[in-house]
């Protein structure tokens, strides 16, 4: 070994004693030492390149999932204007005739799709649609038809409010704002606050002591709407081709419907009713019954006892 290899040896024998306080000796122990600096190296380079190698791959199946999402959409979009299309040849169609039959099937479905989409907030423009396509038939000459119309008419009024809207302190009035004017279908409305619960009254067809019965609870809420802060009320009639329907079963019975997701603000709603009814000559009792219509800040009754 040649004395300047020694040297240097002896150079890095002396810096390990200062940094580790071992003792390299030779050429022999110094060999280890490097290979492990080397192979240290290795594997901080392999893991860094690797690393690098996992975030393209996961940006790789985010952009896919954009795209395959993306895709998604524009599908939807596409069946819902060749649905849309459809729909209004068929209404085009069916107006014109005098198939109750089939006229009463098309609002059906119009008002089938139009509830659909009461939820889904990037659906309203559909929903709309669906409303134009109905309000075509509140001209027809048939009694029957024409009801039917206007109580879908009124029930696409509710507006869409996302479940994420409250909690929030309602705003209204200081003072009770007069009621509207009835509407085509004969429908009662008292603007309420801005962020309160809304309120539907309905009274069944047929016996007028029902459409009473339903004006005292109507007006009841309406004496608390400013303190109580609620939101729109309304008064409808709820025609006997409706009330006869699937879905309803309504019956002889005061009856409240919600989803499962309201039922707290539906024994508030139930209790202030019982309240305005005390003084009814015969006792009220009032049913609560499920509804898959989630409807935020939304609840109906239904007054049929007669």
């Amino acid at each position: 070994m040649s004395e300047d290899a020694k040297e240097l040896i002896d150079r890095i024998d002396d810096l390990g004693k200062q940094v580790t306080g071992l003792k390299i000796s030779g050429a022999s122990t110094i060999a280890p030492f490097v290979t492990a600096i080397v192979t240290l190296l290795i594997a901080l380079l392999s893991w860094w390149n690797n690393r690098a190698i996992e975030m393209n791959n996961r940006n790789i199946e985010n952009l896919q999932k954009v795209v395959e999402i993306q895709h998604a959409h524009i599908s939807d979009r596409q069946g819902e204007a060749a649905m849309g299309t459809n729909l209004y040849k068929e209404v085009f169609l069916v107006v014109g005739e005098q198939n109750v039959k089939k006229k009463k099937a098309v609002l059906d479905l119009l008002h089938a799709v139009e509830a659909g989409y009461r939820d889904d907030e990037e659906k309203q423009s559909m929903r709309e649609y669906m409303k134009q396509l109905e309000a075509l038939f509140e001209d027809s000459d048939e009694k029957g038809i024409k009801a039917t119309a206007s109580f879908y008419m009124d029930d696409a009024a509710i507006a869409f409010r996302s479940v994420a809207e409250l909690p929030r302190a309602a705003v209204g009035p200081d003072k009770q704002a007069p009621a509207q004017k009835p509407t085509s279908s004969g429908t009662l409305v008292s603007p309420g606050a801005q962020g309160g619960w809304d309120y539907d009254v309905f009274w069944c067809e047929g016996d007028s002591r029902n459409q009473k019965l339903a004006t005292t609870i109507f007006q009841g809420l309406r004496d608390q709407q400013v303190k109580e802060k609620l939101g729109r009320l309304r008064l409808r009639m709820l025609p006997t081709t409706i009330k006869e329907s699937s879905g309803y079963e309504i019956g002889n019975r005061v009856v409240i419907r919600r989803h499962f997701s309201k039922d707290e603000q539906s024994q508030i709603l139930r209790k202030t009713i019982l309240e305005i009814l005390k003084t009814e000559p015969t006792p009220i009792s009032i049913d609560i019954d499920d509804s898959a219509q989630r409807l935020p800040w939304y609840l109906s009754v239904f007054v049929c006892p007669n």
